[in-house]
């Protein structure tokens, strides 16, 4: 009996390979697979195409950016940065929210940031929260180096010019600001309105 349902099985086995040699069953077998190759086809670039819908909205893939806007709002600082990183374009969409609030945890930040913008002037207009605090003493995840704190309030002073947006200055160091920082961010940064100082010599 073993025998007689291996025979069968063998049987069945060779018919239904002599039906998938058949023109039909050739081009069945290619229509499926190239199905499957467009469903799972995977873009090459990473650029998110700019189309313009007929009200004149600009959007990122099929999304308006008023969406991208509502669904950034929604999202951590990780997150927008990682999403920031997938396009040209989305980068350009999501600087006001990466650069919103900007906080410099220790002397290495500071050094780096101050540097950096510096260097690319226009991030500053985005910064409406602005935390510096150079020889931090919870600095992670190494103790901080010592900085010259006077250095920290030349680099500001002289951004000042574009941090138009400012509302909200948070001073925490070893000692307290220059009086010419403060004359240099109140005559230039109209919104800022709240100031505030942690001075840890005392």
């Amino acid at each position: 009996m073993p025998l007689v349902l291996q025979d069968r099985a063998a049987a069945e086995l060779a018919r239904s390979s002599l039906a998938a040699t058949t023109p039909a069953a050739k081009a069945e077998k290619r229509s499926r697979r190239k199905s499957l190759k467009t469903f799972f086809q995977i873009p090459v670039t990473t650029k998110s195409p700019v189309v313009v819908s007929p009200e004149g909205t600009a959007v990122v893939g099929s999304l308006p950016e008023d969406i991208v806007r509502e669904v950034v709002e929604r999202l951590q600082p990780n997150d927008i940065l990682n999403l920031s990183l997938t396009s040209t374009h989305l980068r350009q969409l999501l600087l006001p929210a990466l650069y919103d609030t900007v906080v410099l945890k220790s002397s290495r930040a500071c050094r780096t940031a101050l540097f950096m913008f510096r260097e690319k002037r226009y991030l500053c207009g985005y910064i409406r929260k602005l935390a510096v605090r150079p020889n931090y003493y919870l600095a992670w995840p190494k103790p901080d180096d010592y900085l010259e704190e006077e250095w920290v309030a030349d680099m500001l002073i002289d951004l000042s010019d574009e941090l138009t947006l400012l509302n909200t200055f948070d001073w925490d160091a070893l000692e307290l600001p220059p009086d010419r920082l403060w004359d240099a961010l109140s005559k230039r940064s109209v919104n800022l309105h709240l100031i505030i100082i942690y001075p840890r010599c005392h």
